[in-house]
């Protein structure tokens, strides 16, 4: 993992939306060059859209999103992955926007963000964090054998 830092700080008023999705995707798949991942979310980019571009970004590179809807508080989140012994994703809200973190069995790993704020809620109609895995995308037809 590159310990990268988000490279526009969320500013609407101004027409800058935080790229820090698509900097811990850069940080969590070891990407060098952070632009080399689309800014997902930008422009106000509803969570819906961005991750449909993002599931299609990662198709080309053989990879595929695995997206889990966990409630609770960050810590209750954490705990439920403590077994997982793979980085993951979670976006919720800390105190200034919606964020992205990235995490290791029940630990916070890593924060993209420029200035390190609790995550404070989870970002869904009934406080939903998003649990974000990349694995790879396989062919089923590889897998099976032939008869």
């Amino acid at each position: 993992m590159i310990p990268h830092t988000a490279r526009i700080k969320h500013d609407p008023a101004a027409g800058k939306w935080s790229d820090c999705f698509r900097t811990s995707v850069a940080a969590m798949l070891d990407i060098e060059d952070v632009y080399s991942v689309p800014h997902f979310f930008d422009n106000g980019v509803t969570g819906e859209a961005a991750l449909a571009a993002f599931e299609a970004w990662l198709h080309r590179l053989n990879l595929h999103p695995i997206v889990i809807a966990c409630v609770g508080t960050f810590e209750d989140v954490l705990m439920s992955m403590s077994a997982v012994n793979m980085p993951y994703l979670v976006i919720g809200e800390n105190a200034d926007a919606q964020h992205c973190v990235i995490c290791l069995g029940d630990a916070l790993l890593h924060d993209v963000g420029w200035f390190k704020s609790p995550m404070l809620r989870g970002i869904g109609p009934d406080g939903e964090w998003l649990v974000i895995f990349i694995g790879a995308k396989l062919n089923a037809e590889e897998l099976i054998p032939a008869a």
